[in-house]
């Protein structure tokens, strides 16, 4: 992100608690942010159906990306970004909105494989995982990376049974870091049941 382009941003913020004297609403933003209608009415639905659940998306503030997070029984249980600068936190991506789940493993959705396995979920984990910013060489780099960095090009790790090539490093060779890029409807229904997983485990504490 250019430093005129985080000024923008920036002032976007003041104007709206200027206006609003609050805030930005994670509502008030996807209409801005993401122009395809599909992926829009996805958004504003999501943002729905998590109010509609008591779970209020607060503003994070913003770094690379427009960042909401939902604090659930104390802790983070979901994030969602919105990206108009062609970056999410720290890496270089192409979608428009993103969506990352928490559980007590940080991003890593194995806590509820009983329940991906069931709902036959496999095959949207295994595509939405953290690739490394290094992996295509195309001279995007991480905020933070390096490409002499031994991790660099990513790794291979195992999703349900399936290798996937040039994932991010991350917090391990043993951690999977699971990311919705502009999810669909599928995505959003698995993201919700992920959701859902970790409430139940967290109120059963």
């Amino acid at each position: 992100m250019s430093s005129q382009q985080q000024m923008l941003g920036k002032l976007q913020i003041s104007q709206y608690l200027l206006q609003y004297g609050s805030p930005p609403k994670i509502e008030d933003v996807i209409p801005i942010v993401i122009s395809d209608p599909t992926k829009q009415r996805i958004a504003l639905d999501f943002a729905a159906w998590l109010r509609a659940n008591k779970m209020t998306p607060s503003w994070r503030g913003l770094k690379n990306s427009w960042a909401w997070r939902v604090v659930y029984k104390g802790k983070t249980i979901v994030g969602i970004c919105l990206s108009e600068n062609g970056w999410d936190d720290c890496h270089m991506t192409s979608a428009s909105w993103f969506v990352i789940p928490y559980n007590d493993r940080n991003h890593d959705v194995r806590a509820f494989s009983e329940m991906i396995i069931r709902e036959n979920y496999q095959g949207i984990i295994q595509d939405n995982q953290l690739q490394c910013v290094h992996k295509y060489k195309d001279g995007k780099q991480n905020m933070g990376c390096s490409p002499d960095k031994l991790c660099a090009g990513g790794m291979t790790k195992n999703v349900f049974d399936k290798d996937v090539d040039g994932l991010c490093y991350g917090m391990g060779t043993d951690h999977l870091n699971t990311r919705f890029y502009d999810p669909g409807e599928s995505e959003i229904e698995c993201i919700k049941k992920l959701i859902e997983c970790e409430q139940q485990t967290r109120n059963n504490k």
